[in-house]
């Protein structure tokens, strides 16, 4: 089962390209980068439960335990104190 395309944005709704995401469950660990539109995927996940972090330039790190065959999610980045 593969997790839905997830979108992360800013607090104005727009975009975030290049974060790092990485999903991790025990010793497995599996990173992407957000495309243009801010979204990305992650191939051939289980519907085990995962960690997931965000981190990019200029915000504050996201994190949240997700499952592998989660809903969409809608992830929204606060600007770094």
């Amino acid at each position: 089962m593969t997790p839905r395309l997830t979108r992360i944005t800013d607090q104005n709704g727009a975009a975030i390209q290049g974060a790092n995401v990485t999903l991790r469950r025990g010793a497995e660990v599996l990173t992407t980068t957000t495309d243009a539109e801010g979204r990305f995927t992650f191939q051939n996940t289980i519907g085990e439960k995962y960690a997931l972090t965000v981190t990019t330039s200029g915000f504050s790190v996201f994190t949240q335990e997700v499952s592998g065959g989660a809903n969409d999610l809608k992830i929204l980045l606060s600007v770094a104190d």
